[in-house]
């Protein structure tokens, strides 16, 4: 067991061995000292031969440490970016095929709407009529690839029916 589970972490390991005893294959994680320090593990245990006395078995264990760093670095990021984009002045919203992916809070504001209200809306039912053809042609400009950013102005269409002139700028994002 000392190879599996260090001494320090008997509980750990009483808790490992039930479970392989009751012929259970599982994953956990744990942490383990390494020559490079304390080190993040994803530890797999496949019981083969179980007895009264003795367990027999496989135990892998995977150093996920740097996945691990990775992903709560990419959570921070994404804190980040969300915070700038939600508390910016300016309205923001990502489009797919047309379609209202996304709206910050300033961007529904804008429009009358409630954020998640927008989203999912047709990007040409928030603009006025007259504008349809321009705001067709510029999507399938984009989605062509035929240019990564626009800058235009259009006249939108509140929740309300009001409409308002508005100025965009606009790039493809991956």
């Amino acid at each position: 067991d000392d190879l599996i589970v260090p001494a320090d972490r008997q509980e750990e390991g009483a808790a490992i061995n039930e479970r392989a005893r009751r012929g259970e294959q599982f994953v956990t994680k744990g942490k383990r000292q390494t020559t490079d320090g304390i080190r993040d593990f994803r530890i797999r245990a496949i019981p083969v031969d179980s007895d009264a006395e003795r367990t027999e078995g496989w135990v892998a264990y995977t150093d996920v440490t740097e996945q691990r760093e990775r992903e709560s670095q990419l959570r921070r990021t994404k804190r980040r970016y969300r915070r700038v984009v939600e508390q910016n002045l300016f309205g923001i919203y990502i489009l797919k095929d047309g379609v209202i992916e996304y709206a910050n809070p300033r961007a529904a504001e804008i429009f009358g709407y409630e954020p998640d209200e927008m989203e999912g809306r047709q990007a040409l039912g928030v603009v006025a009529e007259p504008d349809h053809d321009s705001l067709r042609r510029n999507i399938d400009q984009v989605q062509a690839g035929d240019i990564e950013e626009l800058h235009d102005e259009h006249t939108g269409v509140r929740k309300d029916g009001t409409t308002f002139d508005f100025e965009f700028h606009s790039a493809v994002i991956e």
